[in-house]
């Protein structure tokens, strides 16, 4: 289940979809993900990001607080 400290997921993906320039919103970035985890799984490795499944058929997807905190440290070493 998300912890009740990550962002919505529907605002979240509007900020990746328009930030990327994703024209197919969700599934452009379910289709970005989709390989590498498929490669990933089969190296025993998991992508740093988890899934919802939602009533209506879609999935959310989310970073878990820690890890996302983890990204941002990295990131801003790197800037």
């Amino acid at each position: 289940m998300r912890p009740a400290t990550t962002r919505r997921p529907d605002r979240s993906l509007v900020l990746i979809t328009a930030r990327l320039g994703l024209e197919k919103g969700a599934h452009g970035v379910a289709g970005i993900l989709a390989w590498p985890g498929r490669y990933s799984r089969k190296l025993g490795r998991e992508l740093p990001l988890a899934t919802d499944g939602r009533e209506d058929g879609g999935t959310d997807y989310f970073m878990e607080p820690a890890v996302a905190e983890l990204f941002a440290a990295s990131r801003g070493r790197a800037e």
